[in-house]
C-alpha cells in the first residue's frame, strides 16, 4: 500500500497521480507499507511525458510520468463520495461540451475519409446502448457491479444532456431562458409605462360585444 510520495502523505491514487504529474523530471521517493512495515523505495526520477488531460482525455499535456499503475477495487462510497464524483463528472462534461461542435465535425470527417475513429469521440444513443450491452455480457463483472456501472453510465448521459440543454441557443431551454431574461430586462428598463412582455401569457383584447366572427371587432 502506498504511504507517501516525496514526504506527502497519500490518501488515494488520484492524489498520487497529481503529485507525479507535478513532479516533472524531478526525484521521486515513495514509501510503501508491506506486511505492516513501512519501506522506503530507492529514489528514482520521474520523466517528462505526454499524458491525457484529467478533464479532457483527447488533449495531451506534458507532465511527470513514473510508469506505475494501481490495482482497482470496487468499494461502496457515501453521499460525500457521490457528490465528489458528480462534481468531477460535471467539470468533465463542461469541458467536453465546450469542444462538442469540433468533435462532432471530426467524427463526420473520420466517417467520410475512412480514418480510425478516436476512442474519446462523442457517441450517440446507439453507441451508449452498445456500451450498456457490452457491460451486460461481461462475464467478469458481478450483477451488482453491472448495475452500478449501468447507473453511472445513465447518470453521466443525463448530466451531459442537462448541461447541453442549458446552452443559451434556441430551441434549447437555455435559449428560451435567455430570451425571457432579455425581454424582462428590456421591459424593466423602459419603466412602468412599458407594454406587456410578448409571450404566451399575453392576453388578447376582447371585443366589446359578442360576435359570430372571430377577430372581427
Amino acid at each position: 500500500m502506498l504511504v507517501s510520495f516525496n514526504g506527502v502523505a497519500l490518501t488515494d491514487w488520484v492524489q498520487m497521480g497529481d503529485l507525479i504529474r507535478r513532479n516533472g523530471a524531478g526525484p521521486a521517493t515513495v514509501v510503501v507499507e508491506r506486511g505492516g512495515d513501512r519501506i522506503t523505495l530507492p529514489t528514482v526520477n520521474t520523466e517528462l511525458n505526454y499524458v491525457p488531460d484529467r478533464l479532457d482525455p483527447t488533449r495531451y499535456v506534458e507532465a511527470g510520468f513514473l510508469g506505475v499503475s494501481p490495482t482497482t477495487e470496487l468499494v461502496h462510497g457515501g453521499p460525500l463520495t457521490t457528490l465528489d464524483q458528480m462534481w468531477t463528472m460535471t467539470k468533465q462534461s463542461a469541458v467536453a461540451l465546450a469542444g462538442f461542435p469540433v468533435r462532432v465535425y471530426n467524427v463526420a470527417a473520420d466517417l467520410v475519409t475512412g480514418r480510425p475513429r478516436d476512442a474519446n469521440s462523442p457517441i450517440s444513443i446507439v453507441g451508449a446502448s452498445r456500451v450498456a450491452g457490452e457491460i451486460g455480457t461481461n462475464t467478469e463483472m458481478s450483477a451488482g457491479d453491472k448495475v452500478a456501472t449501468w447507473m453511472s453510465l445513465l447518470g453521466s448521459v443525463n448530466l451531459f444532456v442537462a448541461l447541453l440543454n442549458l446552452v443559451p441557443l434556441l430551441p434549447l431551454d437555455g435559449g428560451h431562458i435567455a430570451g425571457r431574461s432579455t425581454n424582462g430586462s428590456s421591459a424593466g428598463s423602459q419603466g412602468p409605462s412599458a407594454g406587456p412582455i410578448p409571450g404566451p401569457w399575453t392576453r388578447r383584447a376582447r371585443c366589446p360585444s359578442p360576435t359570430w366572427w372571430e377577430g372581427s371587432c
